[in-house]
């Protein structure tokens, strides 16, 4: 595989099918020359379509969001383990949990208000974006962040301007 501006070229050769194929770097004979988009392990897609479900959303600090129990259900900052109030799926712009989306409290856009889980109801304080690794809101265009510029474990996950130190950069796992 050869990675050629941002789009990766695979050259099959059909050698069980058809005499004649080689693969010592020239073109084969008979090949087929299929480009498809390169999306890297681990990373936010651009735009936020269609990424995996049940996938945790870890910070670059290594920490994770978790939902804590069902009777809590701000979003704070966990050790990463293998519990299902870690587990997010992606859906256009909807991230959910169960039968639930991430969601800015009380429609809130300023910085700081809280992350919840709540009932998807479809308004744009549940609609999500991404870019540069950063979950953005829709409506707010503000980024998942904490309070503190130190990022620590047990953090209200809560909005914050995107272009400073508060916002959180994630990778999906």
């Amino acid at each position: 595989m050869t990675l050629l501006s941002g789009k990766t070229t695979l050259v099959l050769c059909l050698s069980s099918i058809l005499s004649g194929c080689t693969t010592n770097g020239l073109p084969a004979p008979y090949s087929i020359n299929l480009s498809f988009p390169v999306i890297t392990q681990n990373q936010i897609n651009s735009g936020g379509y269609y990424i995996k479900d049940a996938e945790q959303i870890r910070t670059t600090d290594g920490l994770c969001l978790d939902t804590g129990s069902e009777r809590q259900n701000h979003l704070t900052l966990q050790e990463c383990k293998h519990a299902q109030s870690q587990l997010f799926s992606f859906h256009r712009d909807k991230i959910t949990q169960g039968e639930k989306c991430l969601d800015a409290a009380g429609q809130g856009t300023k910085e700081g208000t809280p992350i919840i889980l709540y009932s998807c109801t479809g308004n744009d304080n549940q609609r999500w974006l991404t870019d540069d690794n950063k979950i953005k809101g829709r409506q707010s265009r503000k980024c998942l962040g904490t309070n503190s510029i130190i990022v620590r474990k047990g953090d209200p996950v809560v909005l914050a301007d995107c272009d400073f130190s508060r916002a959180l950069e994630f990778t999906i796992r």
